[in-house]
């Protein structure tokens, strides 16, 4: 799913985070619930920033996995 589809983008922000509350078990106060509402907004357009910058095939690239405290050498 594709944040830049709209018909894939939530229209209730507030029962998508009461949903999603529930099947994680999180209890979220109504002083916190707006918060939580406005970075949920804040989190789709961001999606929709990353979505929507197009990608060739060609020019994909995997990068290096990090492993801390050890260099490129010891990697491979």
């Amino acid at each position: 799913m594709h944040l830049t589809d709209e018909a894939a983008m939530p229209k209730d922000f507030e029962r998508q985070v009461e949903i999603l509350a529930s099947v994680v078990g999180l209890s979220i106060t109504d002083v916190e619930r707006p918060g939580v509402v406005r970075f949920f907004r804040l989190a789709t357009a961001m999606a929709n920033k990353v979505y929507g910058v197009p990608l060739a095939d060609d020019t994909f690239e995997v990068p290096a996995v990090f492993l801390p405290g050890m260099s490129g050498r010891e990697q491979t």
